[in-house]
């Protein structure tokens, strides 16, 4: 190695680093392109889901920029460009890290307001936050650039602003300041409502929980029939609060990742202000989390969407054919109208297949059919009062038990069975 240049620093097998970012970096940017076409042909899409497609592209601008510029290291064995490559990667560097720390909060932003202010934002509005998001962090990240110094990372592997310079202390951190700032409160104040809605939040989560596909609300009253317009009207609010579950669910996986993709990165900008230089395997591990975030981001996705999941199987689930037969494929197509059709599947979860809900839909509750072990419900009172339905596809019961939870002093639960006029198959969840 040549100790007199000083674009090929560090002591790490940077061949190898620089391999893995290529690696990364280029399924990245695969994964971010399919979910951000995903997004755009979804005809139910929402704010949640635009927004994600915006994280997707300060994902993009990261992986396309630092995975041909490690692509060029490795060929050369050195930091290659000089200052204008270095220039460039810090600028992309410092924008992608804030418009992906923006959009998060998006996120968290649009759960608080349909879960505590029970507004939904418009779709609309969602397209024209992401594009300033991003024009914003990339035009304010180059203009900084101009009086703030860049130096290449003491592992000799990528490039960044001084962490002292106005890029970095005033523009970075009170960026993400603020973006940690939005995601805490409006989680703080989700935490909240769900405390004070009790049982509709239990009752939400053992669905959620139990069931193997969409869940299915109706009315009735103890023998099974419509009785009241006012328990239709407390059913819809507990089906609208699975529906806000679900949104809130997801937005906490994408905080997650975005914590742990970005963590390092905290802890080495507080090394640096306040002892110096980092290590070179500190900021390895900062390199490594930041380019794999961008792959993390679309299995996410891929998990907490029905409608992607269904499209990622049917174009590359042909790869499995030889495995898994062309059935399975096939299933697939079914999988997305079945998404298509459920009008709160924002991010059900669930892994069953469409053989499965052609089964469960045609045959008897006879046990037949193995449920996911239960989630009992907490021994209290609770404030609401609820019934629930789910279908024998939902959730299977297969003694028939009607559960009847009533607000005894002790909390107690009963079951009773269900009486003639009550559908049969259907497991009720009622509190008197």
């Amino acid at each position: 190695m040549d100790t007199t240049d000083p674009w090929n620093i560090g002591t790490l097998h940077k061949e190898g680093i620089w391999a893995y970012y290529v690696l990364s970096n280029y399924v990245g940017v695969f994964l971010c392109g399919v979910l951000m076409y995903s997004v755009s042909i979804n005809p139910k899409k929402t704010a949640t889901d635009i927004l994600i497609a915006g994280l997707c592209s300060g994902c993009l601008l990261m992986s396309i920029t630092c995975g041909t510029q490690c692509l060029v290291n490795v060929i050369y064995g050195k930091f290659y460009g000089g200052e204008l490559a270095c220039q460039i990667e810090a600028i992309a560097h410092v924008s992608s890290i804030l418009t992906q720390f923006f959009c998060v909060a998006g996120i968290a932003l649009r759960s608080y307001l349909l879960v505590v202010r029970k507004y939904d934002l418009p779709v609309k509005v969602a397209c024209w936050c992401t594009v300033t998001i991003w024009s914003l962090c990339c035009l304010l990240t180059g203009l900084f650039s101009l009086f703030s110094p860049i130096y290449l990372m003491s592992n000799g592997t990528y490039c960044f602003f001084g962490f002292s310079s106005f890029a970095i202390a005033g523009w970075l951190v009170p960026g993400l300041i603020i973006a940690l700032g939005v995601m805490t409160f409006c989680y703080y104040k989700i935490w909240c409502e769900f405390r004070r809605t009790g049982l509709i939040l239990e009752a939400a989560m053992i669905i959620m929980n139990n069931s193997q596909g969409g869940v299915e609300l109706a009315p009735m009253d103890e023998d099974g029939r419509d009785r009241s317009k006012t328990r239709t009207m407390q059913l819809d609010a507990v089906r609208r609060d699975i529906s806000h579950i679900q949104v809130a669910r997801r937005s906490a996986w994408f905080i997650a990742i975005l914590l742990v993709g970005w963590g390092f990165a905290a802890i080495t900008a507080v090394y640096e202000l306040s002892v110096g230089n980092a290590t070179e395997w500190l900021v390895t591990a900062v390199g490594v989390g930041g380019v794999s975030f961008s792959w993390w981001v679309p299995l996410t996705y891929a998990y907490t969407s029905e409608w992607h999941k269904s499209f990622m199987k049917k174009l590359f689930g042909w790869g499995c054919i030889p495995c898994l037969g062309v059935a399975w494929w096939r299933g697939a197509w079914e999988d997305s109208q079945h998404s298509k059709r459920t009008p709160y599947a924002e991010s059900t979860g669930s892994n069953e297949s469409s053989a499965q809900r052609r089964h469960s839909s045609h045959s008897p509750l006879d046990g037949s059919i193995t449920p996911r072990r239960p989630i009992p419900l907490q021994q209290k009172k609770y404030p609401t009062n609820p019934a629930i339905i789910i279908t024998p596809a939902d959730m299977p019961c297969a003694d028939h038990t009607i559960q009847t939870i009533t607000e005894q002093p002790e909390g107690s639960v009963t079951n009773k069975k269900p009486s003639e006029d009550t559908h049969s198959g259907e497991c009720v969840i009622a509190l008197d």
